[in-house]
Parts: structure tokens; sequence; C-alpha cells
């Protein structure tokens, strides 16, 4: 079962999960992660168990732009002990179903830039499993705070580069409106 986290337990996924999941470069203090979800400017949600156990989770800040809501998934993880079960999938399906008519942006760490060949193979299978859900690759790619990504989108008609490139843009900008210098640069490759 999937459904939108409460605050407490979206602080009890971070307290718990999320600062071991991910590298401590790339995790928000907690205060802004609340801070986004009290302005209805994040999203939570967790696939659950039939005794209530969290097995995956998924923090989205979102966008309103017109009638198109975009959402980037800031950070998406399986709880460790429930790994290669297919719970990833069961998740990000369930997601894309709820979320309605809207853009989900993901970011990917850079596959060419990978500094070992372990780290590669990691990061395409992580390619792998979002095109695998139905996410497109795209040419935009994302430099922030010194990681290089490249970024994939789900929506329910196809968007070009441009337009990607212009809904990141603006996500970023609501995300890091407080942060001076910005620390982030989107480009297209060519």
């Amino acid at each position: 079962m999937i459904r939108e986290l409460t605050l407490n337990e979206i602080q009890t996924t971070y307290q718990q999960h999320l600062i071991n999941d991910f590298p401590q470069d790339e995790v928000k203090p907690l205060a802004i992660i609340e801070k986004l979800y009290q302005e209805k400017q994040y999203r939570c949600f967790g696939l659950f168990n039939s005794q209530n156990q969290l097995l995956a989770y998924a923090y989205l800040a979102t966008f309103q732009q017109s009638n198109l809501k975009s959402y980037l998934l800031d950070y998406y993880a399986v709880v460790s002990t429930y790994r290669n079960q297919g719970h990833g999938s069961q998740l990000l399906q369930a997601l894309l179903k709820q979320l309605g008519d809207y853009c989900l942006l993901v970011e990917i760490e850079d596959l060419q830039k990978a500094s070992t060949a372990k780290e590669k193979q990691i990061r395409q299978r992580r390619l792998n499993f979002y095109q695998q859900n139905g996410l497109k690759l795209t040419k935009v790619s994302a430099y922030l705070y010194g990681v290089d990504y490249q970024i994939m989108y789900y929506a329910q008609q196809n968007y070009n580069d441009a337009f990607i490139l212009q809904e990141l843009t603006k996500v970023y900008a609501q995300l890091f409106a407080h942060v001076v210098p910005k620390p982030y640069q989107v480009t297209i490759n060519q």
C-alpha cells in the first residue's frame, strides 16, 4: 500500500533511513524538508506492507506552473532490509499513477563521470531501473553542489529538452531561493 507520509513519519524516515541511504553531502537538513512540507512545496510517500512496515519511500519537491505540476524526485530509496524484492518499482509505478497530470523530474548521477568501474555499474543500474519504469533520458544536465547529473522525466505526454530545462530551472530556483550563490547550473548537452 502506498500513502502520503505524515510530518512525524517524514521525520522518522529521515532519521532512521534517509541519512543512512544517501551520501552525507546530498542530505538536506531536516529543517529545510519540514519547512518545504509545511509550505506545501514538498510531498513524501511511503510503500508499506500489510503490517504497516515501511518498505520504500519517496520525497518530492513540487512546483506548480499554469496547469502543469512538476515534481523533482529528491530522495528515493528502498529500506535496506527490503531491497531487491521489487518494492522500488512497485512504489514508483504507484507514484506515477497517483500524481495526476504532472511532469516528474529525476536526477541521476552522470554515467560518464563515474570515477570507478563499480560506480559506473551502479549508475547504469539506476538508469536502467528508471527506463524500465517508463522514464525518458534527456540531454539536460545539472551540476548541483559539485555533482554532475543527467535528467530523466516521466509525463503523460512527450516534452522536448528545452521544456525540461525550463521546468528543472524553476524547481531549483524554488528549492534554493535562499541559497547564495546558486548551487546549481543547468544546461542542454549538444
